[in-house]
């Protein structure tokens, strides 16, 4: 390993979290849209059935929002320090 080289970009993990079906306890979700089911706000279901999706997720999925409808969310983790 070159440390220190041109171009040389170390990689640090300071946040992560298993989507694994659900949202932990510590999560909030802010649903400020309009719309109404499953795909009106943040979910760990693939709506769209997207291919470039690997379990676990989430997702907030306008395009299958519906039509007349509008997205406003927001997904805050917990608080946290490095």
């Amino acid at each position: 390993m070159f440390e220190n080289a041109i171009g040389f970009v170390e990689n640090q993990v300071y946040f992560s979290e298993e989507f694994s079906g659900s949202f932990p306890g510590a999560w909030t979700i802010v649903d400020g849209g309009t719309g109404s089911g499953a795909a009106s706000t943040w979910t760990t279901a693939n709506q769209g059935s997207r291919a470039i999706l690997d379990a676990p997720f989430v997702i907030a999925d306008s395009d299958n929002l519906g039509s007349g409808q509008t997205m406003d969310e927001e997904l805050i983790s917990r608080p946290w320090t490095r």
